[in-house]
């Protein structure tokens, strides 16, 4: 049976009917909407809808690209490897008692091979980690294999870095040397004359950073030189064979006697026995004084009919720097010169007791044959090392009020004229780090002839 009471029925009903028109009003308000949970509407169209949920979707998917690309970027990471050093040295089996082991140069190896991943090692080459193997080797098993020792007890090889035609470094990095760009002209106008590459116009900062290593006071400040011409300079510094077409002529004078670096004189020393051994005619003629570098340009020009000349400072270094900022044309690294130079190297502490000297071998004692080491950017060579070389300008301990046009500097106003600029550093205890960069100078007397000093010419072009 069902009891009611038929006022109280009325009542819900018409409760029932107004709740469920209210609700159909509001769902007709926007078209797509519909009731949320809990009464609530939402009043969003199904495409706007549909446009949230896909941007959801989207980035859900981005988050997980993300992750997973840091996922192999670290695992790549981890797989990287050192671009450093020696051959494996193979132990030969003993049965005999081990002897002590030695303990005066336990030592990394280092390998010259880079391999990307480690299914490329070999029997001979090995890619090493961050954390390379430890081994210890004695200093006479690194010499069977043409290593040496460097100051921190590693043994370097190298002879697969010679392979690559690069040099090791004293921490054993191997130093390729940068292609050089091809030259327009080289030009020689007799089989005496020295060969001569002709350069491009340009600009560049003349001068050192305040804070480049081995800076002195006299480079500076930094200045903008344009060179807005075209002039040929030689390929490498005047050698002996060629020095010697002139100075064996018979108007020629006596040769100067010879002075060391720091000034000594040298009793029968010139350019023919400078005291040290000089085994090759292409090897750069040295003792010559300022004055004797301008006689010879001279005689050649009227030889030529070219007009050669000592090049000016700024000439210098713009084919020193060929297009570089850096502290010499391969970079800031001075353990790098040894493809390019020579210079004081590791033989050198030994033979000269000399402590600053480039973490590298060069395999030249005193000065090398023109040639042996690889070219600037520019096409030329030994601009750095080898010998210190005479420059037209008088000398000035500041670049204030320099020529910015590439003209020598020759006013006597603040500067000395009985003293002229020499550029490029030496060999042996003239090209110790410090002094083998490419804003370094000096300043010598033009009648002293010094054992490390020689020169190189300049050509001009007519446009």
């Amino acid at each position: 049976m069902r009891f009611f009471n038929v006022k109280t029925g009325v009542a819900l009903l018409k409760i029932g009917v107004r709740a469920s028109v209210l609700a159909a009003g509001l769902a007709l308000l926007t078209p797509g909407a519909v009731i949320a949970e809990g009464g609530a509407v939402d009043k969003r169209t199904l495409k706007e809808r549909l446009e949230e949920e896909t941007a959801r979707q989207r980035q859900a998917e981005a988050n997980k690209r993300q992750q997973e690309e840091r996922r192999i970027q670290q695992q790549q990471e981890k797989k990287k490897v050192r671009h450093v050093v020696v051959q494996r040295v193979e132990k030969p089996k003993n049965t005999a008692p081990k002897p002590p082991k030695p303990v005066e140069h336990p030592v990394k190896y280092h390998y010259s091979i880079a391999c990307p991943n480690s299914e490329e090692n070999s029997e001979s080459t090995i890619c090493v980690s961050d954390d390379p193997k430890l081994s210890e080797l004695s200093e006479p098993a690194c010499a069977e294999i043409g290593g040496h020792f460097n100051g921190e007890g590693i043994c370097l090889s190298k002879q697969p870095c010679e392979e690559k035609e690069g040099q090791l470094d004293g921490q054993g990095e191997c130093f390729i040397p940068a292609p050089v760009k091809p030259v327009k002209t080289e030009f020689k106008e007799c089989d005496e004359c020295p060969t001569m590459v002709v350069l491009p116009a340009g600009s560049f900062t003349m001068g050192s950073r305040d804070n480049e290593p081995g800076r002195d006071k006299d480079e500076g400040p930094l200045h903008n030189v344009d060179i807005n011409y075209r002039f040929a300079m030689g390929k490498h510094e005047i050698t002996r064979q060629e020095y010697a077409q002139f100075a064996n002529s018979p108007q020629r004078r006596q040769p100067q006697e010879c002075h060391a670096y720091d000034g000594r004189p040298l009793p029968g020393k010139t350019w023919y026995d400078p005291g040290f051994a000089q085994t090759s005619d292409e090897e750069p003629v040295v003792c010559v004084t300022w004055e004797d570098a301008q006689a010879y340009a001279n005689w050649l020009s009227m030889k030529t009919g070219k007009q050669y000349a000592l090049p000016t400072e700024a000439e210098w270094e713009y084919a020193a720097r060929a297009g570089t900022d850096t502290a010499r044309s391969w970079g800031d690294n001075p353990d790098g010169a040894c493809v390019y130079a020579n210079v004081a190297d590791l033989s050198a502490s030994k033979i000269l007791a000399q402590a600053a000297v480039h973490q590298c071998p060069d395999g030249t004692e005193y000065t090398a044959p023109a040639g042996k080491y690889a070219a600037n950017p520019f096409g030329l060579q030994d601009m750095l090392g080898n010998v210190w070389e005479w420059t037209q300008d008088c000398y000035h301990s500041s670049y204030e009020e320099a020529p910015a046009d590439g003209a020598a500097w020759e006013s006597a106003a603040g500067g000395e004229c009985d003293r002229r600029v020499i550029r490029g550093g030496g060999s042996g205890m003239a090209g110790n780090p410090d002094s083998v960069r490419s804003a370094n100078r000096g300043g010598l007397k033009i009648d002293h002839a010094y054992s490390m000093t020689g020169f190189r010419l300049v050509v001009r072009i007519n446009p």
